[in-house]
């Protein structure tokens, strides 16, 4: 392990659709892409909740999302689109870049035991995929690392919640998404409208993202 701070690698993808998709929904896709490009990523993922409202099944754009989704710190939100990714993609690239990303929002939630089994997951479909691997790695190291010492009560209740939380993950089988769960998720947003210039500016990790 590097001896000097390290950074996780994250996956932010824009997928983009096929041509043979109609013109309307190509143009609101590309309108949220855009807004995702401007790092405007709330008024991007109202974009991407809207198109998924018409096309719930549009994994592609489930996708981004997702990324939305994480970029605005909303990790249990993106955990919940890339854990029904990993079920509903079609393609092995969609899937393993669903269980990569997957895996980063348990690890930025400190759920490392999640985080190993996604990067896990990932490494069954690309073995190459180094990104996944030095992920991986730093997952396995900050789990054996022994917690610190909490003085007082609450610290001790917020440590139980959290194993508790990491043994639900762990437990819950991830769904499906359905025309439901988007207009859900388009209600979150909304009601996130109010911070949404705070955490549209922020930056949540260093390091290139991988290309699609």
């Amino acid at each position: 392990m590097r001896n000097k701070i390290v950074f996780l690698i994250f996956t932010f993808l824009i997928l983009s659709f096929k041509l043979c998709f109609a013109l309307p929904l190509r143009s609101e896709l590309n309108k949220a892409n855009d807004l995702y490009n401007q790092k405007l990523f709330y008024k991007a993922g109202q974009e991407y909740g809207k198109i998924l409202k018409g096309q719930p099944k549009d994994n592609k754009t489930k996708f981004n999302l997702g990324n939305s989704f994480y970029k605005l710190g909303e990790f249990e939100e993106s955990q919940r689109v890339f854990a029904a990714l990993t079920q509903e993609a079609k393609s092995a690239g969609l899937k393993e870049k669903a269980f990569y990303n997957l895996g980063n929002n348990y690890f930025q939630q400190q759920a490392y035991q999640g985080a190993i089994d996604a990067y896990e997951e990932a490494l069954k479909i690309e073995p190459d995929d180094k990104d996944a691997k030095y992920n991986l790695a730093l997952a396995k190291k900050l789990l054996k690392e022994p917690p610190p010492k909490k003085d007082n009560k609450k610290d001790k209740d917020k440590n139980k919640d959290k194993d508790k939380d990491q043994q639900d993950q762990k437990q819950n089988k991830p769904g499906q998404m359905n025309e439901q769960d988007a207009e859900r998720i388009l209600k979150a947003l909304e009601n996130k409208e109010k911070h949404k210039d705070k955490k549209e500016g922020q930056g949540l990790g260093a390091g290139k993202g991988k290309d699609w």
